[in-house]
């Protein structure tokens, strides 16, 4: 692993794990099953924090310094954390969080730089149970108060071996971190499985355009020790587009024969980030689809046709279901798949929509402390019900959006926001767009778009169905216009639709 503090490898990281374990045992004599929350900067000490905390079969519970006080002080009483370990950087927090009657452990910079310690390859020696509790991650709120998803060594030991065998990591692969460390694309994607195969993760302090480019361009003034150029690159498609603006001139050859794999998830990928990606960089991005619940899902074939806006296969661990719409709580397949392939039961072979289910070993076994909410989110014969709409045709299923925001139910018609928002990206003036229903006497609901230009003049609703209508049905042209300098994202990229209708239309 590298920072910025330098190169650790694989025992310097055991190391530094082993004293802070030690350190943990005396404020928690005998931590296994206990919440421990942490709060660190993106580098090492996070990797060393987490496995001190495994190591001692305590639960890590990450946080993000990004996040409010009220937020952390809900995330720690939520999860019972017993212990707050919390880096020096952010003494502002600890102060604030104070209150609640937590333990803090404060560690610092000097005490975790990297060590003389011999090589040796994976950072995880340590056995544990399959079905011990490893992270309590907290879902991003965007349908209700955040929960904690419970994910077991096991389901994290499935997501390895699944995108190793799909994506081909090997020990030779070096990754360049830049995603939040508080959700599963960051924290098990991006990090645990290289660090558990052995590769080599290169984490960025802040990510920031012009330092990202350098690092993926091969520019290594500050990570000399660096084995080989960096091949792998995973981010949200915010950061594609950030990238998209600052790119430089006449990188495709340098990243087309440097890179093996460029990743896309966490968000829809609009079409056009997709296709501009492509022609900077060479790369058609492989897109994904996986929740904090469930880990990775479908992908994109590593090698193989891509195609736009769909997600591609199930894992090769999971199997998934889309249920028809009309049972409710009864359970019918009109398609069931699996990384084998996929059985349509639907008499309608040409297009199958429903809510996508998922079984497997990567799947959560609870959300922390509320009973209720995890057996409403599993079917009677243990299917978890992702809550998001899904097609499949043509051989590949395809992310309609959420079921509760992103289906639009207006005159008679299911509507895909996602699509909508598709076309609208392609528009050359509009740079950012989220499409909602808003609830009305006479369509049941219609159509609204929140739009960001990339100039300053002004669009008409008028003016955007036109252009709107030679590329989608009548029934999906919104009826209803609203322009932002910004849309509000959270930090791995997603809108809280709810929240955004509320501050927009006040309903």
């Amino acid at each position: 692993m590298i920072d910025r503090n330098g190169c650790y490898t694989y025992a310097s990281l055991k190391k530094h794990t082993h004293s802070l374990n030690r350190t943990i045992s005396e404020y928690l004599n005998g931590f296994s099953g206990q919440r421990i929350a942490y709060l660190c900067p993106h580098d090492a000490t996070y990797v060393v924090t987490q496995n001190a905390i495994w190591q001692g079969k305590g639960v890590a519970v990450p946080l993000s310094p990004k996040h409010p006080t009220e937020m952390l002080s809900y995330f720690m009483k939520d999860s019972g954390a017993e212990l707050l370990i919390a880096h020096a950087d952010f003494s502002p927090l600890i102060q604030d969080l104070k209150p609640l009657g937590i333990p803090v452990h404060v560690i610092r910079k000097e005490e975790y730089l990297p060590t003389s310690a011999e090589q040796n390859n994976g950072i995880d020696d340590d056995k544990h149970e399959d079905k011990e509790p490893a992270v309590i991650v907290y879902t991003s709120g965007t349908t209700g108060p955040p929960k904690g998803v419970v994910q077991t060594h096991g389901s994290l030991s499935a997501m390895v071996q699944d995108q190793v065998s799909c994506w081909g990591w090997t020990a030779d692969d070096v990754i360049l971190h830049v995603l939040p460390l508080h959700h599963v694309h960051g924290i098990v994607n991006t990090l645990h499985v290289p660090l558990t195969i052995g590769a080599t993760c290169v984490m960025m302090e802040k990510f920031q355009v012009d330092e990202t480019w350098k690092l993926l361009l091969g520019d290594h003034s500050w990570t000399p020790l660096l084995p080989s150029p960096i091949n792998v690159f995973m981010a949200v498609p915010t950061v594609y587009a950030m990238l998209l603006q600052g790119a430089p001139k006449n990188v495709r050859d340098i990243l087309k024969k440097n890179f093996r794999l460029m990743v896309s998830g966490s968000a829809s990928l609009p079409l056009p980030i997709m296709q501009q990606w492509e022609e900077v960089s060479g790369h058609r991005l492989l897109e994904r689809y996986g929740m904090t619940e469930t880990g990775m899902v479908l992908t994109n074939p590593l090698n193989g046709e891509r195609l736009p806006g769909a997600v591609g296969q199930p894992f090769p661990s999971v199997k998934v279901c889309i249920a028809d719409p009309s049972h409710g709580d009864a359970v019918k397949c009109l398609a069931e798949g699996d990384s084998d392939g996929t059985t349509v039961h639907s008499a309608d072979q040409d297009e199958i929509k429903g809510e996508l289910l998922v079984k497997g070993p990567t799947v959560f076994t609870e959300y922390w402390g509320k009973e209720s909410a995890t057996q409403d989110a599993f079917t009677d014969d243990g299917w978890f019900r992702t809550g998001d709409t899904v097609s499949y045709e043509n051989g590949v299923y395809r992310i309609m959006g959420r079921t509760s925001v992103d289906i639009i139910k207006s005159a008679g018609y299911k509507i895909s926001a996602l699509d909508i928002e598709r076309h609208l990206l392609a528009h050359p003036r509009i740079t950012d767009c989220a499409v909602v229903g808003l609830d009305g006497p006479v369509y049941g609901q219609k159509i609204a778009a929140v739009i960001v230009l990339n100039d300053e003049d002004d669009l008409e609703l008028q003016e955007l169905n036109e252009w709107l209508s030679e590329r989608t049905p009548v029934y999906q042209l919104p009826r209803q216009l609203k322009i932002l300098d910004v849309l509000p994202r959270s930090l791995i990229g997603k809108v809280n639709k709810k929240e955004l209708v509320r501050e927009v239309f006040g309903e």
